[in-house]
């Protein structure tokens, strides 16, 4: 048979291709010829919550804890099963206590996203600022920044981030929305329509 680090690429793999069932059975695959291999029980407890079983995803995710306790990776896929329960302020304590070494896009997006659940805009545009300057072309990011600046009352740079998401995805309807909403209290009304 093969490795657990094949059977755990193949699961990621199928997720790519949305076919969850089969990437469950991957996974499962790998851990049953290694049943701590954390990056594998994040697989699956990420599978199973987007398959909505909950209690099967708090329990993968719980072995990967134990089994990995300080694995990015890891605290990310708690901290995202938190928020999904409503528990931002946990799960945003979950990635701040990592350390800034370990702050991939991916946790910098997720704790910005975070901060602006929770109403904590000004510490969403410290984050999210920094990496808008090193990917100036994500949409995603400037997206969520446009957001964050628009809820610190940073009128005009949330004008000009929503402006370019709109350069960079042009039909972006929510972009547009979003653009209107930041353009109304900026005193600017007609330019929203």
């Amino acid at each position: 048979p093969a490795a657990p680090e094949f059977y755990k690429a193949q699961g990621d793999a199928l997720v790519r291709l949305d076919q969850m069932d089969e990437a469950a059975k991957a996974y499962r695959t790998a851990l049953a010829q290694n049943p701590k291999y954390a990056d594998a029980l994040v697989g699956l407890g990420s599978v199973l919550l987007r398959q909505a079983k909950r209690v099967e995803a708090i329990q993968a995710l719980d072995q990967a804890r134990a089994a990995a306790p300080d694995n990015p990776k890891v605290i990310l896929a708690v901290s995202i099963l938190r928020a999904a329960d409503g528990k931002f302020d946990e799960a945003i304590r979950e990635l701040e206590a990592l350390p800034r070494q370990a702050w991939t896009t991916r946790v910098i997006l997720t704790l910005g996203e975070l901060y602006v659940r929770a109403r904590r805009f000004e510490n969403a545009v410290q984050i999210l600022g920094p990496l808008a300057q090193r990917l100036p072309k994500s949409v995603p990011l400037r997206y969520l920044l446009g957001h964050a600046t628009l809820g610190a009352n940073r009128l005009e740079q949330a004008i000009g981030e929503f402006r370019e998401v709109l350069k960079l995805a042009p039909d972006n309807p929510l972009a547009r929305y979003s653009l209107g909403v930041a353009y109304v209290p900026s005193g600017q009304p007609l330019e929203a329509l």
